[in-house]
């Protein structure tokens, strides 16, 4: 009877954290799309949280929160980023000290881009402009009914 209760929680705990994972989005990007997913991770609890950015102002947000903002912004911060595509992507930082890592994937049809980001961690002037217009985009977005 123990052993039947262990596995019965044992369960529950393994569908509880499936539910915690990150959203994975629709990343359809046939047709010339292109997606922009921002990430952050980290910290004292653990968190992993995702947006995803489509070209048509469309925001996918943690907790299947859908919001909006006007295509133009979304096309400026591309348009902003273009230079930075032509680099290398930074490599992946490592996790310390209960730090936040936000990463941000610019995906283009079959090409993909990541730039990351450690907290507290020296990084490109350019770089750090592009995750603060990328923050500042998703705050200034109005939720969907």
């Amino acid at each position: 009877m123990a052993r039947r209760m262990m596995i019965l929680a044992l369960l529950a705990l393994l569908l509880f954290l499936a539910g915690c994972g990150p959203a994975t989005g629709n990343r359809d990007t046939s047709e010339g799309g292109v997606t922009i997913v921002y990430r952050r991770e980290g910290g004292f609890a653990g968190l992993s949280q995702e947006w995803v950015i489509h070209l048509d102002g469309l925001i996918e947000a943690p907790g299947e929160l859908q919001m909006r903002v006007p295509p133009a912004e979304v096309q400026a911060l591309l348009d902003q980023s273009a230079e930075m595509l032509e680099t290398p992507a930074t490599p992946e930082p490592t996790p310390c000290c209960d730090r936040f890592t936000y990463s941000v994937t610019i995906i283009a049809g079959d090409q993909e881009t990541t730039f990351t980001l450690s907290e507290g961690a020296l990084t490109d002037v350019e770089e750090a402009e592009m995750f603060a217009a990328v923050e500042s985009l998703i705050n200034t977005a109005e939720p969907l009914p």
